[in-house]
């Protein structure tokens, strides 16, 4: 590994950890961050553009770790240093708006998630120009903001965009296609029960690039399956291939050691909504308590 001093180590080290949230591995993510993180500190002014940067990144890890509560404070830091800088139009600025909209949507607080990820869409599309992957992963997400809103139609426009370019830029088992797949899924599967056969042709499409690409255990496969899942067991009441979807989902939280993320929270609470259709109501007592202590421990952070 270089020295400190080196003149390319920040951006080495941004790039490892990205890399490794990318690819699930939170723990050796947040060694990289902070790494940087010191070496950033050492060789920069204090509102260095990258300082934001790194900060935007650590609310990105915890995000992917489920820690919702962590994310706000970083984020607000990240803009301090670009509003104080001069820098509110830089890319930078259009990535913690875009993390800030991310974090909206989680909890479900749609219309603020669609104005930041309008700032943060339209500081990219100039800067980066309307086919850039960072435009274009913003734009999916506002998409996404937009079916939890009944905008479907909108949506589904927007959608169609972003994977033709998408298409056109990437080579076809890409993540970001993944993305738009899992998305479209998600739009089909909230027309109705006309659309679940297409909505599930699309989880599947996610699902198999995902596998391909990322490996069987990373978390994005989880909520794949636990959408596949849903399906199965709520529309078409097909309760044996439900269970064994969830439980593979519950399994990967398991094992990338997950075990307060709120996404699991909801695949155990479903999951045991099942189990008591099946008449297995000790089990489904295990997973509503589990899913209950998830949600108590989020509660109290």
């Amino acid at each position: 590994m270089p020295k400190p001093q080196h003149p390319f180590m920040g951006a080495s080290l941004n790039g490892m950890a990205r890399l490794f949230i990318e690819c699930g591995k939170y723990g050796k993510a947040e060694l990289y961050l902070q790494q940087e993180r010191a070496h950033l500190e050492q060789t920069l002014q204090p509102l260095h553009p990258a300082l934001a940067h790194n900060l935007n990144d650590y609310a990105l890890l915890y995000i992917a770790q489920g820690k919702y509560n962590q994310v706000e404070p970083f984020l607000r830091q990240s803009l301090h240093i670009l509003e104080q800088s001069g820098n509110l139009r830089h890319p930078f600025t259009a990535y913690s708006l875009d993390t800030l909209g991310r974090i909206s949507y989680l909890n479900r607080e749609y219309q603020s998630a669609e104005q930041f990820f309008q700032r943060a869409h339209n500081i990219l599309e100039q800067s980066l120009g309307c086919e850039h992957p960072d435009v274009l992963s913003t734009t999916n997400k506002l998409a996404d903001v937009y079916v939890e809103q009944s905008k479907l139609s909108l949506a589904e426009e927007l959608y169609k965009d972003v994977l033709a370019n998408r298409k056109r830029i990437f080579r076809s088992e890409h993540p970001s296609i993944a993305q738009t797949y899992h998305s479209l899924g998600h739009l089909l599967e909230s027309r109705g029960r006309v659309y679940y056969e297409k909505s599930v042709e699309f989880y599947k499409s996610a699902l198999i690039i995902r596998e391909e690409v990322l490996g069987p255990e990373h978390p994005a496969i989880a909520q794949t399956l636990y959408r596949l899942a849903d399906i199965y067991y709520r529309r078409w009441k097909k309760f044996e291939d439900a269970e064994s979807l969830f439980q593979r989902a519950i399994s990967i939280y398991e094992k990338a050691q997950l075990l307060d993320h709120p996404d699991l929270a909801q695949i155990l609470s479903t999951f045991a909504s099942l189990l008591l259709v099946l008449n297995r109501p000790a089990e489904a007592k295990e997973n509503s308590e589990h899913a209950k202590t998830i949600r108590a421990k989020q509660a109290n952070k």
